[in-house]
């Protein structure tokens, strides 16, 4: 039995990292998850499949998180798809691999925007 029924949103969850692992611990919990991704549908659509065998309802959607209007946009196309949220993980997140003060200003901007 279930530990609960509800709806969640998690984003980041295109690749084999934190996000992934959180949406299968919550439709193994029993909720339906609207999964976000950025860079791989490929890994949203295996992992959605997963949570499907699992007799758990999904939804992808695509957004780049940068962008304030496309994360509204997720968070009402989750809710509209499965009836409402109850939960939502913020896991979407970026890093920069190179020195601090080789960081451009835009490529710091962006990093704040999506994180």
């Amino acid at each position: 039995m279930p530990l609960f029924a509800t709806t969640a949103l998690v984003t980041g969850t295109d690749s084999l990292g934190i996000g992934r692992g959180i949406a299968l611990a919550l439709a193994r919990a029993g909720a339906d998850v609207a999964l976000h991704w950025f860079r791989s549908r490929e890994a949203a659509e295996a992992l959605s499949t997963e949570m499907a065998a699992l007799g758990r309802r999904t939804v992808l959607l695509e957004a780049d998180l940068g962008n304030a209007a496309a994360g509204r946009r997720i968070v009402r196309d989750a809710a509209a798809a499965l009836g409402g949220l109850g939960i939502v993980v913020c896991n979407a997140a970026m890093i920069q691999r190179k020195p601090l003060l080789a960081i451009t200003d835009a490529e710091f901007n962006r990093l704040l925007a999506v994180n």
